[in-house]
């Protein structure tokens, strides 16, 4: 069984995939057009964790400081939820990487040595 170390706390996991995982399908959800495909990869390897969740897109992504600009009208409400995940991701000295490629959207994560083994 795997267990996260106390580095990483459930509240910290939750906010990372919560985050990710509801902006993946919020934009599933946004079009019909785009092609209704979410892949999410969780692996835990040599004790570190890697988080990649990948979901098509349509139209164009504005960034700023590397980060996609949301498109919602209340943007004092909303737009911090992967700045949310690079902080915490920064405060473990992970990687981070948004990507879009071909109308897909990437996000990768890294977190080195924060699984266990029990």
């Amino acid at each position: 069984m795997l267990a996260l170390e106390k580095m990483l706390n459930e509240s910290s996991l939750y906010i990372i995939l919560g985050n990710a995982i509801d902006n993946a399908l919020e934009c599933l959800c946004k079009r019909e057009s785009i092609e209704k495909k979410l892949s999410i990869l969780i692996l835990e390897d040599n004790k570190n964790l890697l988080i990649k969740i990948e979901n098509p897109f349509t139209g164009s992504l504005n960034f700023k400081n590397g980060l996609p600009l949301t498109t919602k009208q209340n943007r004092t409400m909303h737009g911090i939820g992967l700045q949310s995940i690079r902080k915490l991701v920064q405060e473990k000295d992970g990687y981070f990487k948004i990507t879009t490629i071909n109308n897909n959207f990437s996000l990768e994560i890294l977190l080195y040595g924060e699984i266990k083994n029990e």
